[in-house]
């Protein structure tokens, strides 16, 4: 008897704990980035921000997009289901070619070795219909990581 007590003890301060930390990350304090580009997707908007200077901003309740030419759009956290980091290396073409004018041939095999990073990173969600949706986001190097940190634990989907 007694320890039927403790176990539903045990499970209602469970259960309290955890509605006490969903009720903490969700009023977490939101962080905005600058140097984002939105390359597509989200449901309801026409068009791409190709540009760094949008803002991102990430809260325990929800994702929110603020970009050039009226783009904007807000994701609940709850509704995400999944995230992808990918990192794509490819040769930077401008080093390439700088270095094919400064230096002739030997600048070129030199430029041709600088290789640079761009870093994406596609997040999946449902409308509110239940239908599934993703977008796609261009991260800028000095951000890319704090970004994908925030997402995770404003999500609660692990890496």
């Amino acid at each position: 008897m007694i320890a039927k007590r403790l176990v539903a003890a045990a499970a209602v301060g469970a259960s309290m704990l955890y509605g006490i930390l969903i009720e903490l990350s969700a009023q977490a304090p939101a962080r905005t980035w600058s140097n984002v580009m939105y390359l597509g997707g989200a449901a309801g908007v026409r068009g791409k921000s190709l540009d760094w200077d949008n803002k991102l901003t990430i809260g325990g309740d929800k994702i929110t997009f603020t970009g050039k030419n009226k783009i904007r759009f807000e994701i609940d956290t709850s509704s995400v289901r999944r995230l992808n980091y990918k990192g794509y290396r490819h040769t930077n073409q401008d080093a390439a070619t700088t270095g094919l004018l400064v230096g002739g041939l030997a600048g070129l095999v030199a430029g041709s070795a600088i290789r640079s990073t761009d870093h994406y990173l596609e997040l999946e969600y449902a409308l509110p219909d239940g239908t599934a949706a993703a977008l796609l986001f261009r991260l800028h190097k000095d951000n890319q990581q704090d970004i994908i940190d925030a997402i995770h634990a404003a999500t609660g989907i692990e890496k």
